[in-house]
């Protein structure tokens, strides 16, 4: 991507208004790079992106306009690039906890730090102490029996949501996780199905 930017200049960035999409050629590479930037720049210690303080999503947004045309005077970029940094940084939450279920205890664990925390150790231990927390596992029993018990109607028909969560990774060529997923097959015309959907897909993402 920077040869390319070096040779034609920064990639301009269009969303969809009510899709609020990207509809250019490069949102793979506009949804790497959002990834990459954030997993150098915020804190991993920080639980939940409403606990990250401003000043760090603003950076975010600088390091991007070094490779994208981005016109953040308009709220629909707005509110896409940010959503984009929630659901980023929810997967990389996700990656980090499931890397860490790989091994049988903590002193093992604390010692194979997955690949993206490799040389920052601190970080790591810290995550490692926090899913061994009673208040982190209490809260991962109380989301399953959440999950189990959730009943919707989804807007994408009778598809299997396995079924639909692959058709998506397809289309966008990258992995689609569960609250992506959820986003995805309640939406119509742009809105959620209702408000009670919208809810708790708010509450998915503070997760």
């Amino acid at each position: 991507m920077e040869h390319h930017i070096a040779v034609h200049g920064r990639i301009p960035m269009t969303i969809a208004l009510g899709a609020e999409k990207s509809i250019s050629s490069h949102a793979l590479h506009f949804s790497q790079a959002i990834g990459m930037c954030l997993r150098k720049i915020f804190p991993v210690r920080c639980l939940n992106l409403a606990n990250i303080d401003r000043e760090y999503i603003e950076v975010v947004k600088d390091h991007l306009q070094r490779f994208f045309v981005l016109n953040f005077n308009v709220q629909v970029m707005n509110r896409f690039v940010e959503h984009q940094m929630l659901t980023t940084f929810k997967k990389f939450r996700a990656d980090c906890h499931r890397h860490f279920k790989k091994y049988s205890n903590l002193e093992e664990a604390r010692a194979n730090p997955p690949n993206i925390l490799v040389g920052r150790h601190e970080d790591w231990h810290f995550l490692c102490d926090h899913y061994m927390s009673r208040a982190f596992q209490e809260q991962s029993r109380t989301n399953k029996a959440a999950r189990q018990k959730q009943s919707y109607n989804q807007s994408s028909g009778s598809k299997l949501f396995l079924q639909r969560q692959h058709k998506l990774a397809e289309k966008k060529g990258e992995s689609i996780d569960r609250v992506e997923l959820f986003r995805e097959t309640h939406i119509r015309a742009g809105t959620f199905v209702s408000q009670a959907i919208e809810d708790t897909h708010n509450q998915m993402l503070e997760l």
